[in-house]
């Protein structure tokens, strides 16, 4: 089997995080359709010893381990995964999700059937399953952004409603691989925030539109 998206997971310690996530993936994932790309920024847990063979246990030869000499932050760990990436289309992945089953199919469908979107994201929930941690960024009239219909039930009518957005969280984000380095990648004068959007805001410019699906669904522990 082709692959068709490559998964790119920065991380910085919290093995306990990692681990969990790749398991997930694993076990969420039918199929050789994905590689795996984990980018360490210099862990000093037992991610420096761990990550390879594990990663390799569950993945094969489609995991691969980029490990740094320096904590590079986000934006920087996230560019050098999509340079060695093989696939078409890049999902950006915190270490602080969990997949559910199906996933990708949703993601991926949302891209391919509108030429007009260039990026999109799965509703993500927190850990109870039951309510909404993101279905996209707002802007309050302050500027300040905030997380659309947070803590709502993943059961109300207006999570699974259509809607156009400004931008979207880079903790869980599909973007095909040309247009993501078309449109200047993750800036890396940022560090560890604004990056998703600063990068939604320049795909906006190019006439592109981003967006969530609720079809797709990814716990988020937030914040670990």
């Amino acid at each position: 089997m082709s692959l068709h998206i490559s998964v790119i997971i920065p991380v910085f310690n919290r093995w306990d995080l990692t681990r969990a996530c790749l398991e997930s993936l694993r076990r969420h994932t039918l199929g050789d359709y994905l590689e795996v790309i984990v980018v360490d920024n210099h862990s000093e847990d037992a991610t420096a010893n761990e990550l390879s063979p594990f990663g390799q246990s569950l993945f094969g030869a489609n995991f691969h381990a980029l490990r740094q000499e320096k904590n590079l932050g986000f934006a920087a760990a996230c560019n050098l995964g999509a340079k060695a990436a093989r696939a078409p289309y890049l999902f950006f992945l915190n270490n602080d999700t969990l997949l559910t089953p199906n996933w990708s199919a949703p993601l991926l469908a949302a891209l391919r059937e509108s030429p007009r979107l260039g990026a999109v994201g799965p509703l993500l929930l927190y850990p109870d399953d039951e309510r909404v941690q993101h279905l996209g960024i707002a802007f309050a009239p302050t500027l300040a952004t905030e997380h659309l219909y947070a803590n709502f039930p993943a059961s109300h009518p207006a999570v699974n409603a259509p809607r156009r957005l400004q931008a979207i969280t880079g903790a869980a984000l599909l973007i095909p691989k040309d247009l993501f380095f078309a449109a200047g990648a993750f800036y890396e004068g940022y560090q560890n925030g604004c990056e998703d959007i600063e990068l939604c805001g320049r795909l906006r410019e190019m006439g592109k539109e981003v967006n969530i699906t609720p079809k797709s669904r990814i716990i988020h522990l937030e914040s670990q």
